[in-house]
């Protein structure tokens, strides 16, 4: 069930000092949760805000006192972090089952900058970083990049973005 839209000013009103407003979204058809997470510790601000940890900083992580039952891993592509990154980024999948992958980053126009991953991987959870380079071996730009994960089941793609 949503809640109504706020008006823009109502919105303001609500904000002041120590009482910060935090705006979180899902674009419509990603599927995924997005949120904030400032201290990078893998919990979002809210999970963090409603668990009474401090959500900027690390060493405060919600507790959990239950813990459920792993759902079946499905194949698909992490969210790189850090991102935005200056020398290097972690790149994450998972795989249902044994696969052909392809792992590449494009750049805004399509055109293939690098390939991180290629070849037959077992099913579970694989990891590669990219430090940034082109495939000759060059720095890539500063901008913004796409990860994209080929493998039989589907492509998935993710945003990244290189930072001076």
């Amino acid at each position: 069930m949503s809640e109504p839209p706020l008006a823009t000013a109502a919105l303001l009103a609500l904000a002041a000092p120590s009482s910060e407003i935090t705006v979180t979204g899902v674009p419509s058809g990603c599927g995924m949760r997005m949120g904030l997470n400032r201290d990078r510790d893998g919990a979002y601000d809210t999970d963090e805000v409603d668990a009474g940890t401090d959500p900027g900083d690390p060493r405060s992580y919600p507790r959990t006192d239950a813990v459920a039952s792993a759902p079946a891993m499905a194949t698909g592509l992490g969210w790189p972090s850090p991102n935005p990154f200056r020398s290097g980024a972690d790149i994450a999948w998972t795989l249902s089952r044994a696969d052909r992958v392809e792992l590449r980053v494009y750049d805004v126009l399509g055109r293939e900058v690098t390939s991180l991953a290629r070849g037959a991987f077992v099913a579970g959870s694989h990891r590669v970083r990219w430090d940034g380079r082109r495939r000759d071996g060059g720095a890539a730009a500063a901008g913004l990049y796409f990860v994209r994960l080929e493998t039989s089941t589907g492509r998935f793609t993710r945003p990244i973005a290189r930072i001076p």
